[in-house]
């Protein structure tokens, strides 16, 4: 598990943030879109009502209840897409494919321990600043405790950045999340600072040059900046749990419901096809990334010698002969023939094709010699057919 989840400074937080986020871009940006969409439509029609109310009867009243509405749709639907996003990320750490509709199934069923923590923290939010102004008004003394209050804020804000976090995959109520999250920042708490304040200033630079655009850009901004908080935060949680508690990929398995020897299971071929058709797009680095993946995953659940290993090895090896990456594919191809021969034997079918793309490689590579015994194999072994 620590190879996965090793990011251990700033710099390891931030890469593996962005290669989370351009790995799931588009994904990541529907299951926030999910949310924040929606809530620009409810407030532009609540509005449009609003102004319609207001024209005929001359009161605004009717703000009130619209704004009820509005807060009521947001306690419910702000941790519902939070939580989606955290169990987004948890699955990449067993290099599963992000599936939106489990990442949503799964928040909303452990969706009350996050409304709850979302209550609690805003409730501190508010409480602490009021209180401490109040008793500072009253002994007139009120700039020091304003002072005093937000320094105790920000203290106790990053104490808790933790609680969606621990609320969504150790399913614990709120008060003992609030517990929980402290813990884990104890002895940690200027590096969970300092990492969390480069993530929000990301984020909040990111919304506002897009909030320049008119009408749209606030949503936009919104939309592609929450993710980034949220995977870097996520990071760190688990960063944090192996860092203390040595914890596992079993352990990961469990919290996200997943069967023990079965997180791996046909997540290459996922992988491989999402690699094809970045390939089709022209997007050659991000394809052979994919195949990398998946080339990892197969050989951690299946064995480095399985028929699954080769089909890779030779995708990968085929990849690599089109970026003119020859010495790297004609290895692979060299992998992938030994694993076929083992099971097959040297004659059969698969192993020609095998034998067949190496000789390409090798006359590309202006290896003539090693190309013509390569086909000269082939045609023997045709002939025997």
């Amino acid at each position: 598990m620590n190879s996965i989840l090793g990011s251990s400074t700033l710099g390891g937080v931030l890469r593996e943030t962005y290669r989370i986020y351009r790995r799931n871009f588009l994904r990541l940006l529907v299951i926030v879109a999910i949310v924040q969409v929606s809530m620009a439509i409810l407030v532009y029609v609540l509005m449009a009502q609003f102004t319609i109310t207001q024209e005929k009867i001359g009161s605004v009243t009717s703000f009130i209840p619209m704004g009820i509405i509005i807060l009521a749709y947001s306690i419910l639907a702000v941790p519902l897409m939070v939580g989606a996003l955290i169990h987004a990320v948890s699955e990449q750490y067993l290099r599963q494919t992000i599936d939106i509709g489990q990442a949503y199934r799964f928040a909303w069923g452990r969706l009350g321990a996050l409304i709850g923590a979302m209550i609690l923290v805003a409730l501190v939010i508010l409480g602490i600043p009021i209180t401490l102004t109040f008793i500072g008004s009253t002994l007139r003394v009120g700039p020091i405790f304003m002072v005093a209050g937000f320094c105790i804020l920000i203290y106790f804000l990053f104490r808790w950045a933790f609680i969606w976090q621990v609320a969504l995959m150790e399913n614990i109520g709120p008060v003992a999340a609030l517990s929980r999250s402290s813990a884990l920042v104890k002895n940690n708490w200027w590096r969970v600072l300092g990492i969390t304040l480069v993530l929000f200033i990301i984020t909040a630079v990111t919304s506002a040059i897009l909030g320049i655009i008119p009408v749209l850009g606030n949503t936009m901004g919104g939309i592609l900046s929450t993710p980034i908080v949220t995977i870097g935060s996520t990071l760190l949680y688990y960063d944090l749990r192996v860092r203390k508690e040595g914890y596992s990929s079993e352990s990961l398995e469990g919290e996200l419901n997943i069967k023990p020897g079965l997180s791996c299971t046909k997540v290459w071929e996922g992988l491989s096809t999402e690699a094809f058709t970045l390939y089709q797009q022209g997007q050659l680095p991000e394809a052979a990334e994919r195949l990398q993946d998946a080339l990892k995953v197969a050989e951690e659940a299946l064995g480095p010698d399985h028929l699954d290993v080769a089909t890779i090895l030779s995708n990968l090896a085929a990849l690599y002969r089109s970026q003119g990456r020859y010495s790297d594919s004609k290895h692979l191809y060299k992998r992938a023939l030994t694993i076929r021969e083992k099971t097959y034997g040297p004659d059969h079918p698969d192993v020609v094709a095998v034998l067949e793309n190496m000789a390409k490689c090798c006359r590309e590579m202006g290896e003539e010699d090693a190309a013509e015994k390569l086909e000269a194999r082939v045609r023997k072994i045709k002939v025997g057919m």
